[in-house]
């Protein structure tokens, strides 16, 4: 994983231990990275850069808001502000599993 992959992962890891939600978004972040899987369109829609950013974004918003901790939500904007795949999603949630494993 890249250092950008390990210091996103480790920020949602640290936000999420100040509220004690580490579990919850873990579990959110789980269903998600299988969700994005089973549901490649989704990906690519979201990786589509003929679309504005801004409109991306309000998809990831318009779908997830309200089915996430915020947290998370804005974790997922994030990335596809910075174009991230499917590929560095998976290494940042395993990051993160790795961190809320080792701090259990």
């Amino acid at each position: 994983m890249t250092e950008f992959g390990r210091e996103y992962g480790e920020g949602l890891y640290a936000l999420c231990a100040e509220e004690h939600i580490e579990r919850d978004a873990l579990q959110e972040v789980q269903v998600l990275k299988e969700s994005f899987r089973e549901n490649g369109d989704f990906i690519r829609l979201l990786g589509n850069l003929t679309l504005p950013k801004e409109q991306r974004v309000a998809i990831v918003d318009d779908t997830l808001k309200g089915s996430v901790h915020e947290y998370v939500l804005n974790f997922i904007k994030i990335l596809v502000e910075r174009e991230i795949n499917q590929k560095d999603y998976d290494g940042f949630v395993d990051d993160f599993i790795q961190n809320v494993g080792e701090k259990q």
